[in-house]
């Protein structure tokens, strides 16, 4: 049986067992050829290993029960051209804020005409309307969310002051 192993090629073990009954019939044969084929040190060599991927634990934040969207991703794709069915009417440029809930998987979509600044805080006013308040949005450090954070860290700075505290007490 090793011989016509050797002879095909290193075949398979069914195609050495079909091989072998064109003459023989092997007794035993299916275990003898998974044998033969288990102890090849050249198939050995040749299969190949199957790894399993590891998985680290989850955050914290997306395995805590919640409503949805308290822990919130949000990221731009695009850009899309937006067809006018105007004549004479150019495209324009558009792209899409995509808000993903990271406890069930929710995704929120909201057009964005460009990728500056305010159009993010436009979009993400929107969104708190519709879904509430986020405990936590994580983004990438695009240059419009680090801008985004900064002019809402500098807003509420300007109300913590005390002459803001005595205005709003006031009004």
């Amino acid at each position: 049986m090793e011989q016509v192993h050797k002879k095909y090629m290193h075949c398979g073990s069914q195609s050495l067992l079909a091989n072998m009954r064109q003459r023989y019939w092997p007794i035993k044969g299916k275990l003898m050829a998974r044998s033969v084929e288990q102890h090849c040190v050249r198939c050995t060599k040749v299969r190949p290993r199957f790894y399993e991927q590891l998985m680290c634990n989850l955050p914290a934040t997306r395995v805590q029960p919640g409503r949805p969207f308290l822990t919130t991703g949000v990221d731009f794709c695009g850009p899309f051209w937006i067809h006018y069915r105007i004549r004479g009417k150019k495209p324009h440029k558009a792209y899409i804020a995509v808000y993903c809930c990271f406890t069930t998987k929710a995704v929120h979509l909201e057009v964005v005409s460009d990728l500056t600044t305010d159009a993010f805080i436009g979009s993400l006013k929107r969104f708190i309307v519709r879904k509430g308040h986020c405990k936590n949005l994580f983004c990438d450090n695009a240059t419009n969310f680090v801008e985004a954070s900064n002019q809402l860290l500098e807003l509420a700075d300007s109300i913590q002051t005390n002459k803001a505290q005595e205005k709003i007490i006031n009004e």
